[in-house]
């Protein structure tokens, strides 16, 4: 099974045949990267699955933007 996690509430990734569309972009913007990551997390805490998604938002946020472990341990107050 492949994990999908991006910067958008899933309600607003949508499949339109084989592409994905994104909607409403009143959240899409610049701000501070831990608030990013933990936009794109809070609709999946729930989800058995969390722990999997939040590893590979991170690993992916990694390989295109600095994220320190300091960093990452300030998430949980979000």
């Amino acid at each position: 099974m492949r994990l999908f996690v991006s910067p958008f509430a899933p309600e607003n990734v949508m499949v339109d045949g084989g592409s994905l569309r994104l909607i409403d972009f009143d959240d899409a913007g610049f701000g501070w990267h831990l608030f990013e990551l933990v936009t794109a997390l809070i609709f999946l805490c729930d989800e058995d699955y969390f722990d999997s998604a939040e590893a590979a938002l991170i690993e992916g946020y990694r390989k295109h933007r600095s994220l320190t472990d300091e960093d990452l341990e300030l998430l949980p107050l979000f």
